[in-house]
Order: structure tokens, then sequence, then C-alpha cells
């Protein structure tokens, strides 16, 4: 009973805030989905390098910007990531790949953390729509 109490707690707890440094984003992310896979780099100068691995062994390559905020909620502190001309992986877009294929679009998130505190900056996180950071 107790550990079940101490467990809900910091379940409790680590759904309060997801308040993250901006040094503490910075670094490499990967993402994998029905196949693909797509690497994420967060440089410290606010630049990106992301790659992705098509089904069809396409390696598309895009560098572009991405910046951080912090807000304020009844949630608690969060901290949301914006990227500039990102074109996700091929696996996370709309149905009309046609248009998406084309498309660079901007991209907002909110920073998660999973149940092992890792980051993870996900499209939608219900499917596992998700890149986590690697440990260094």
């Amino acid at each position: 009973m107790r550990k079940s109490l101490l467990l809900f707690s910091l379940l409790l707890l680590s759904a309060c805030s997801n308040a993250v440094p901006e040094a503490s984003l910075v670094g490499n992310y990967i993402a994998n989905y029905g196949g693909e896979t797509a690497t994420l780099v967060l440089k410290p100068d606010n630049t990106y390098v992301h790659t992705t691995r098509a089904n069809d062994g396409r390696i598309v390559e895009d560098v572009a910007t991405w910046n951080w905020t912090q807000r304020e909620d009844a949630w608690g502190r969060r901290t949301v990531v914006e990227f500039w001309d990102f074109r996700l992986i091929p696996s996370f877009k709309e149905p009309d790949k046609e248009k998406a294929k084309k498309a660079k679009i901007g991209w907002v998130t909110e920073v998660e953390l999973d149940w092992l505190w890792r980051i993870q900056l996900c499209f939608d996180s219900d499917v596992g729509y998700c890149y986590v950071k690697q440990p260094t």
C-alpha cells in the first residue's frame, strides 16, 4: 500500500510541471514509427538538423531554426518548442500525402517527459508519435 501511494504521489507531482531549461533541450532525438526513422539534432545556437529515412529508403535532411518559451497555466509551468520549416516524419503526416510531401511547415509542441523522465517532443503522444531525447 505504501509503495502504491508513493508511486501515485510521484506521478501526480510529475504531471504538475514540464518546465525544462533550454540547455536540457539541446541534444539528439529519435522517432521511429511505421518502419520510418527520424533523427532531430537541436543545437545550442537554436538551429536544428532533421533527417528522415522513409520506408522506400529515401533520406531527406532539413536545417532550420528552433526556439523555446516557458508558459504558466493552471497546471504549472510548461516548456514549448517552436520549429520553423519543419518537415514531419512521413508516417506522422496528414492523409493527403501528395500535398504533405511538398510542404514544409512550422511545428509547435509542448515538452513532455516519459515514465523514465526522458524528454519527448510529441506530434501526437497518444499514438506514440514522439521524438525521444537520447542519452549523451
